[in-house]
């Protein structure tokens, strides 16, 4: 009786938290993206873009805690040819939605129905629906773009070819890159400063041919379209969190794409 009297109050609380999140809706969401600097889909004309840059953005999540990965996958792990030891890994982006699913283009129905979640959380979150439809196309492009420079997962299987260690201050930059991966790497990874990284840190990268491609792919994007982008995966991230309204649209679009929706009930106590 204890056991199930436990989770009976474990679940009111939860009922009482949920009510909660629906009174505050998808205010805390909008506070946060502007704290950020906005999202300028939902911002419109008053987005300047003063100040932002891809890699500002990223210190900026890391510092609450979320996926800093939408550009280039950055970590510490052990080292391949030497367990005992730990190092820097780089390696390509982390997607919003599968690559074999964004190589098929913006036409196919699985990118579609992500591309039907971006527009349906901008909207929720204030943008006008004409305007999300035509800034966030530009953005799931870029992602396509993303997806088509990265390896597949087949093409990844071997070690050897993935391991390419190299000194941070041998890693381009210029325009597309943060002008110092010294820095970048030091901010990321800083941890209240227990971590001192130089430029002569070793630092192992997976593919020097995405690292190529991907300088190409950020000399032409604007940065409209790049803010457009991380502040959408950043919004991806939280939407579980957030009202019944915002999870129901997240429902939809994994029901239309995998076929599961889930359900969620609070049942009154």
């Amino acid at each position: 009786m204890y056991f199930f009297s436990k989770l009976a109050r474990k679940h009111y609380k939860s009922c009482i938290n949920e009510e909660m999140i629906e009174e505050v809706g998808v205010q805390p969401l909008k506070n946060k993206l502007k704290d950020l600097g906005g999202w300028p889909v939902v911002d419109g004309e008053e987005w300047s873009g003063q100040g932002y840059t891809w890699w500002n953005w990223t210190y900026s999540v890391n510092e609450i805690g979320l996926s800093i990965d939408t550009i280039l996958d950055m970590s510490i792990s052990a080292d391949d040819k030497n367990t005992s030891w730990r190092v820097l890994k780089l390696d390509q982006a982390d997607l919003g939605l599968s690559r074999e699913y964004l190589i098929k283009g913006f036409e196919d129905k699985d990118v579609q129905h992500y591309y039907r979640y971006m527009v349906e959380i901008a909207v929720l979150l204030g943008a006008k629906k004409d305007q999300a439809e035509k800034e966030l196309r530009e953005s799931l492009q870029f992602e396509i773009d993303l997806a088509l420079i990265s390896a597949a997962r087949e093409d990844r299987r071997n070690a050897t070819q993935l391991y390419n260690p190299i000194s941070l201050n041998k890693i381009g930059t210029g325009t597309g890159f943060p002008p110092s991966w010294t820095e970048f790497v030091q901010r990321i990874f800083s941890f209240e400063g227990t971590i001192k990284i130089d430029e002569n840190e070793r630092v192992i990268v997976t593919s020097f041919e995405y690292l190529d491609s991907l300088k190409k792919l950020l000399e032409k994007t604007g940065k409209r379209v790049l803010a457009n982008y991380q502040a959408w995966r950043l919004c991806k991230e939280v939407v579980p969190l957030l009202n019944d309204e915002a999870r129901k649209i997240r429902h939809k679009y994994r029901k239309a794409l995998i076929g599961v929706q889930v359900i969620i009930l609070c049942l009154k106590i």
